[in-house]
C-alpha cells in the first residue's frame, strides 16, 4: 500500500521503456500518484536485461524503476488496443512516454491529438535529442545523446587518457527527474487554469544541463578534462594509500587548507621551503609537483588510517567506494536511501528509494513489479469495461493478462 499521499488522486499511465520514462513514473508512483504502466504484449525491453537470472518476481534490475506500478500490456498494432490506451487516458492527469514523435504521431497519440479529448492531462515525452534539428528522431540512449554527445564521457575521463565508460541508466535517471519536475510544474499550473500542458525533456539537454558549470569556467579560461596528476589544486584531489584503496580530499581553497594538511601530516617544511607553494595560485602553477608531495605523504598510511586522521582533525574528504560499497553503506542505509527487500522464497536483493523524502509523509511502501499484463483485467475493470468485453478484447489480442 502506498502511504505517501502527496500525489494521490493523481492518475498517471505510462507507456515507456528502458529506464528514462520509466524512472520518472516510479518517482511520482512513491510520492502517491496511481501509475498504470502500458507495454506490450512482449513487455518493456528492460524486462530482459536479466532475463534467465531472475524471476519477474524477483528482479532488482527491472524493479528499480518500475516498484509501485500496476502493468497493463496492450497491443497498439490492434485497433482496439489503441482504444484500450485512449480509454485509460480519457481521465488520466499525466501521460509519460518516450517513443519517438514520429511514432506517436503515426499511432495517433500526439499531444495534440490526445488533449483535444482530454485537454486537462499533462504530457510528458522523454526524448534522445529534442524536438527539433537533425537528430531530433534519431535512437536517443543515455550512452550515446546523454554521454557521448553531452560531454559527459570525455569530460570526466583523464586528461590524455581514453574516454570513460559509463555505466547504465545514469543518463536516464538524471532525465526521468527531471521530466518529474516537469510534470509537478504542469500539474501546478493546471490547478489554475484548468489546462494541461506539454512537457518535453531529453538526455541530450540534461546533460548540457549537467555540466553548464564547467561550460562557464571553460569560456573563462579553465580546461577540461583534468589530471589528477597535475591538478589545480592539489589538496582537492583524489590519493591512493598503503593498502590501493583510494580518498578523496576535499580542500577546497589551497591557501585555507594547506597550513591544516601540513599540521596533520606534520610535513610542513617542505610545503614552506618555497614561499611560492603557500600561494593561493600555487596549484596553477605547480599542479604536478605538489600533487606528487602530497601522493607521496598519502601512500605512507592506509585508507582506515587517513579517514581516522583526516576526521580528528575535520579536513574535508571521502573514502572512495564501488558498487559493493555502496550496497553495505551504513550513512546509505540508515537514511533509507537504499534497503534489503525479501522476497517469498528467502532471497533478497537491495533496492533504492527515489531521491526525495518528505518531513511529513512516510516512505511509501515497497512493492515489486509484477509480471507483463499482472494488473490489465484489474485496471479495465476500473475503466469500465465488463469480464466479458475483457475476454473478448483478449482473444483480439488486443490485450494480454
Amino acid at each position: 500500500m502506498n502511504q505517501n499521499n502527496l500525489l494521490s488522486g493523481i492518475k498517471v499511465v505510462e507507456m515507456s521503456t528502458y529506464i528514462a520514462g520509466p524512472s520518472c513514473a516510479r518517482i511520482l508512483a512513491d510520492w502517491g500518484a496511481e501509475v498504470i504502466k502500458v507495454e506490450t504484449p512482449k513487455g518493456d525491453a528492460w524486462r530482459y536485461i536479466a532475463a534467465g537470472l531472475v524471476t519477474d518476481e524477483a528482479d532488482p534490475v527491472f524493479a528499480s524503476d518500475n516498484a509501485n506500478k500496476k502493468f497493463v500490456a496492450v497491443d497498439l498494432k490492434v485497433p482496439q488496443g489503441t482504444q484500450v490506451l485512449k480509454s485509460l487516458l480519457k481521465d488520466a492527469d499525466v501521460f509519460i512516454t518516450n517513443l519517438r514523435p514520429n511514432a506517436l504521431e503515426k499511432a495517433g497519440l500526439s499531444y495534440e491529438k490526445l488533449s483535444s479529448f482530454n485537454p486537462k492531462m499533462v504530457y510528458a515525452l522523454a526524448t534522445g535529442y529534442g524536438l527539433e534539428g537533425p537528430a531530433k528522431d534519431h535512437p536517443g540512449y543515455d550512452t550515446t545523446a546523454f554521454f557521448s554527445r553531452g560531454g559527459i564521457s570525455l569530460c570526466f575521463a583523464q586528461k590524455d587518457g581514453i574516454p570513460c565508460n559509463p555505466g547504465a541508466g545514469m543518463g536516464d535517471h538524471v532525465l526521468g527527474t527531471n521530466l518529474a519536475c516537469g510534470i509537478l510544474a504542469a500539474l501546478y499550473k493546471r490547478e489554475k487554469t484548468g489546462k494541461g500542458e506539454f512537457v518535453n525533456s531529453s538526455l541530450l539537454q540534461s546533460a548540457i544541463y549537467l555540466i553548464s558549470s564547467m561550460m562557464g569556467l571553460v569560456q573563462v579560461g579553465a580546461s577540461f578534462p583534468n589530471s589528477r596528476t597535475n591538478p589545480p589544486n592539489s589538496l582537492n584531489n583524489t590519493y591512493q594509500c598503503k593498502d590501493g584503496k583510494w580518498i578523496m580530499l576535499a580542500g577546497a581553497s589551497w591557501a585555507l587548507y594547506l597550513p591544516r594538511f601540513c599540521e596533520i601530516t606534520g610535513h610542513t617544511e617542505e610545503f614552506y621551503a618555497n614561499e611560492e607553494y603557500s600561494s593561493p595560485i600555487a596549484g596553477l602553477i605547480y599542479g604536478e609537483e605538489l600533487s606528487k608531495m602530497v601522493s607521496d605523504i598519502m601512500i605512507e598510511k592506509t585508507r582506515e588510517e587517513w579517514v581516522e586522521t583526516l576526521t580528528a582533525a575535520d579536513f574535508p574528504h571521502e573514502v572512495l567506494q564501488d558498487l559493493d560499497d555502496i550496497l553495505q553503506d551504513e550513512q546509505a542505509l540508515e537514511n533509507g536511501f537504499i534497503f534489503k527487500h525479501s522476497f517469498a522464497d528467502g532471497n533478497t536483493a537491495m533496492y533504492t528509494h527515489t531521491p526525495v523524502f518528505f518531513a511529513g509523509q512516510p516512505i511509501t511502501d515497497f512493492v515489486h513489479s509484477a509480471p507483463i499484463g499482472a494488473h490489465t483485467a484489474e485496471v479495465l475493470r476500473a475503466a469500465g469495461y465488463s469480464d466479458g468485453e475483457i475476454e473478448e478484447l483478449s482473444a483480439l489480442g488486443a490485450i494480454a493478462k
